[in-house]
């Protein structure tokens, strides 16, 4: 049993207040991706999707997470990852 105040071993303490504001910044870039790309909605949500965890609460990954975007030469790629980051600091 844990003293209050204290965490119990392999327990994380997570600030609600923290993890909305992240959410909402993720869920503000997803709009903005939408809005920018054309075509590509289903690979925007897979994309938030999967680094939803990494963003909103890392502290809860034990390993870094990996997310292998593929596809050919000028396709968007790149712009797809720096826009949220370059908009959304």
């Amino acid at each position: 049993m844990s003293v209050e105040g204290e965490l119990a071993p392999n327990r994380i303490a997570l600030d609600r207040a923290d993890i909305a504001a992240r959410r909402a910044r993720l869920e503000a870039a997803r709009v903005t991706l939408k809005e920018h790309f054309v075509g590509i909605d289903g690979i925007i949500d897979e994309l938030c999707d999967a680094v939803t965890v990494w963003f909103v609460a890392p502290e809860l990954l034990s390993r870094p997470a990996i997310i292998n975007l593929w596809g050919m030469t000028g396709v968007g790629k790149t712009d797809l990852v720096r826009r949220p980051a370059l908009q959304h600091p």
